[in-house]
């Protein structure tokens, strides 16, 4: 799994983080998490599939203050 992201706002930084599930757990366990800042470069985090059966990418930056914070980002899953 891959992911590219980006924003923009030098004060902000983005998050993006990967996890995965078990079929029989409810439980996702963070597998890597990666931190930049959000100067409109792109970031990545990738993995190898493990064999799980369930993958989960979640994208947060620390925006404080009034309005809202675009994201944009690609996501790849690949067997």
């Amino acid at each position: 799994m891959q992911v590219k992201a980006r924003c923009w706002d030098s004060r902000a930084s983005l998050t993006i983080r990967l996890a995965y599930r078990k079929n029989a757990s409810r439980i996702w366990k963070t597998i890597k998490t990666t931190q930049g800042r959000c100067n409109g470069r792109y970031h990545y985090a990738r993995i190898n599939n493990a064999g799980h059966t369930h993958y989960d990418a979640d994208m947060f930056t620390n925006h404080r203050g009034p309005g809202s914070k675009t994201i944009q980002y690609w996501v790849q899953y690949y067997r």
